[in-house]
């Protein structure tokens, strides 16, 4: 353990400093052997379960050195750089880009944290009812795309609710808000999936039988709001719309 917590502060440090003096890798030229440092702290981090986020270790590497030595951005570089290591990690470990794009589109930064998502969304994909729920949230986030950020301040109205595909939807989404909020916090990930596929057939009863952009500005808001909190609670986990592809 002590060797394993030296390995982690040598290499953070190591990359701190040579990214604050602006010392970066370019191209095919690593001097510094800082993506083997990176990838590294990662395999630490994520084989010995270590639940340590990168931003607390970069920030506390640059507080130990002498004020003004470092560039400005240098946190904001050197987490990337990591971060930027992860498809390299798990390409050697067989696991598709999609698959990891569904977690890396969050912003964690707790790298064992992302590896507990990675492996229950590969676990997920490789159910039939991956497919459809995929494509629903890619016509989802489709859809919020298009939207003015000021239509997603509103809340949900029910009594704004004009058909039965509206009131089954968020039914169902209050049911699996509640059952997801306890694994979302012990972090069993594929657990709140198979709570989020309850939202499959709802869903798709929906984009079947309800118009999102009704003529009527007040149902197409609620509307898109209740769309809005389906993506927030998927969200919680993943971004399972990357698994449909573009």
């Amino acid at each position: 353990e002590i060797g394993v917590c030296v390995a982690i502060a040598d290499g953070i440090d190591t990359l701190v400093g040579i990214f604050g003096v602006g010392m970066h890798p370019t191209g095919s030229k690593d001097p510094f052997a800082l993506r083997t440092a990176s990838l590294s702290i990662l395999r630490i981090l994520i084989e010995k379960a270590y639940f340590l986020d990168l931003r607390e270790l970069v920030d506390f590497a640059i507080d130990g050195f002498s004020d003004d030595l470092l560039d400005s951005g240098t946190s904001t570089a050197v987490l990337k750089y990591i971060i930027d290591r992860l498809p390299t990690y798990y390409d050697e470990n067989n696991f598709s880009v999609e698959i990891f794009r569904s977690v890396s589109a969050l912003d964690i930064y707790c790298p064992f944290d992302i590896d507990l998502r990675v492996k229950a969304v590969a676990h997920f994909s490789t159910l039939p009812i991956s497919e459809s729920l995929a494509v629903a949230n890619k016509r989802v986030t489709n859809i919020l795309s298009k939207v003015d950020e000021s239509e997603f301040l509103m809340e949900i109205n029910e009594d704004l609710f004009s058909t039965e595909f509206e009131v089954r939807l968020a039914a169902d989404l209050r049911l699996v808000k509640e059952a997801c909020l306890d694994l979302i916090l012990k972090k069993d990930y594929g657990a709140a999936l198979e709570q989020l596929s309850m939202l499959d057939a709802p869903l798709a009863d929906f984009f079947e039988n309800v118009m999102v952009n009704s003529e009527d500005p007040a149902l197409r808001a609620n509307r898109i709001r209740l769309l809005k909190s389906v993506h927030e609670q998927f969200l919680k986990v993943a971004d399972i719309s990357q698994l449909a592809g573009k």
